[in-house]
C-alpha cells in the first residue's frame, strides 16, 4: 500500500464508530415511540406488549450519551483555537431549514396556522422547545475549544480525579437521591465529552479487552431492564412507584453511565477497524434523521396517525409493527437527509465557503473591539 492510500484511509472515520452512530440513532427513534406513541397503561394489567415499550423506552439516553461520546472521542484532538465557524453555520443551516419546512408544510396543510410566537420558534429553532438536543449539542460545539484546552492542560492523574469526581457527583448521587446537583443537559454533555476525551488522550483500563465490555454492558442493560420492570409492577399496586418506570433510564444514573460508556469502550478498543463507505455515509444522516423525526409537527402525527402504535398498545402484534416502524422511520428520515445534504446543504455550503473567511476576521475584530473595551489594551 503506497502512502497516498495510507494517508487517504487515516482521513476515513472508523466505520465501527460510525456503526455506533447509526445504533445510538436506532435507539433513539425507538424509544421516541415509545414516548410519544400514544400509550396509555393506566388501568391496564400488566402485559408483553407493555414490556415491550418499556424495552424500547431503554434506549433514548443510551443513544444520546453514545452520540455525545462519540463527539468528544473525534473532536478531542482539534487544533482549533476557537469554534469552527463553517461547522456552526453547517449544523445551524441543517436545523434551521428543517425547522422552517415543517413549520410551512403544516400551515400549508391547516395543522399550524401562523402566528408570532410559532413563527418566531420556527425561525430560531435552538434555545427553543424544537430540539433540545440540537440546541444542547450546538452549544457544546461552540465551547469544544475552550475544552480542549483545559482538559489537555490537566495531567493524567489530575484528569483523572476530574472524571471521578464527576462521575460520583452526577451519576452517584442522582441515581441515590434522584437529586441533580446543579447539573443540566448542557454540563452533562461537558462531563461526556472529557469522559470520551480521556479514552482517546489515554485510554482507560488496558486489561479490558473489547468482549468484556460488552458482556459488561449487557448484564448493566439487563439488571436494568428487569428492575425497571419489578419497577413498573409495583407502579400497579404501589402510588410510590407509579411514576417512577424511566428512573433507572436517565443519562445520569449509574445503570445508563455503565452500560453506555462499556458499549461505547468496547467499539473503540476493536482491535481491527475497519471502513466502509456506506456505513459512513448512512451515519452521516444520522443528525438528520433526529431532527426530522424528532420535529415536534412530525412527531404528533408519525407515531399515532402515520403507524397507529396506540391502537395495537394489548396486542402482540405492535412488536413487530413497531420494529418495523423503527427500521421505516430511520430509512425514510436517512434518505430525506441525504436528498438534502446533495442538494440544498450542498448549494448552501457554497455560500458558507465562500463568505465563511471573510465572516470569520469580521467577527475576529469584532471580538478585538469588544475585548479592548471590556478588558482594555493588553
Amino acid at each position: 500500500m503506497d502512502s497516498v492510500q495510507i494517508n487517504k484511509i487515516s482521513k476515513m472515520r472508523d466505520s465501527s464508530i460510525e456503526l455506533l452512530r447509526i445504533f445510538s440513532m436506532v435507539l433513539i427513534v425507538g424509544h421516541h415511540l415509545a414516548i410519544h406513541g400514544g400509550f396509555d397503561w393506566s388501568g391496564n394489567p400488566i402485559s408483553i406488549p407493555h414490556f415491550w415499550i418499556v424495552f424500547l423506552t431503554m434506549g433514548g439516553k443510551i443513544g444520546v450519551n453514545l452520540f455525545v461520546f462519540i463527539s468528544g472521542y473525534f473532536l478531542i484532538n482539534s487544533k482549533d483555537k476557537v469554534p469552527d465557524l463553517k461547522k456552526i453555520l453547517k449544523l445551524f443551516g441543517q436545523v434551521f431549514f428543517f425547522s422552517v419546512l415543517f413549520y410551512f408544510i403544516f400551515v400549508a396543510f391547516g395543522n399550524e396556522t401562523i402566528n408570532l410566537k410559532s413563527l418566531f420558534v420556527a425561525l430560531f429553532p435552538i434555545g427553543n422547545s424544537t430540539w433540545w438536543f440540537a440546541s444542547t449539542y450546538l452549544v457544546m460545539y461552540l465551547f469544544y475549544p475552550y475544552l480542549n484546552t483545559f482538559l489537555h492542560s490537566l495531567d493524567k492523574h489530575t484528569y483523572q480525579r476530574l472524571l471521578i469526581l464527576v462521575f460520583f457527583i452526577w451519576a452517584v448521587l442522582p441515581t441515590f437521591t434522584n437529586k441533580t446537583y446543579e447539573s443540566n443537559n448542557l454540563l452533562w454533555f461537558f462531563c461526556m465529552y472529557s469522559m470520551a476525551g480521556y479514552a482517546r488522550l489515554y485510554g482507560y483500563n488496558s486489561k479490558f479487552k473489547s468482549y468484556q465490555y460488552f458482556l459488561f454492558a449487557l448484564f448493566m442493560l439487563l439488571i436494568t431492564y428487569l428492575a425497571t420492570d419489578g419497577i413498573v409492577v409495583l407502579g400497579t399496586k404501589l402510588e410510590i412507584f407509579a411514576d417512577k418506570d424511566r428512573f433507572l433510564y436517565a443519562s445520569q444514573r449509574i445503570t445508563t453511565m455503565f452500560s453506555t460508556f462499556s458499549i461505547f469502550l468496547g467499539v473503540i478498543n476493536l482491535k481491527k477497524p475497519f471502513y466502509n463507505k456506506f456505513v459512513n455515509t448512512v451515519a452521516s444522516a444520522t443528525f438528520g434523521v433526529y431532527l426530522i423525526h424528532e420535529n415536534p409537527y412530525v412527531s404528533n402525527v408519525l407515531w399515532t396517525k402515520v403507524f397507529h402504535c396506540d391502537m395495537y398498545q394489548n396486542r402482540l402484534m405492535l412488536i413487530p409493527l413497531s420494529a418495523f416502524a423503527v427500521l421505516a422511520v430511520f430509512v425514510a428520515c436517512t434518505f430525506l437527509e441525504l436528498i438534502f445534504q446533495n442538494t440544498i446543504e450542498k448549494l448552501y455550503m457554497v455560500l458558507v465557503n465562500k463568505y465563511a473567511d471573510s465572516l470569520t476576521l469580521k467577527l475576529q475584530k469584532m471580538s478585538d473591539s469588544f475585548k479592548k473595551l471590556i478588558f482594555g489594551k493588553e
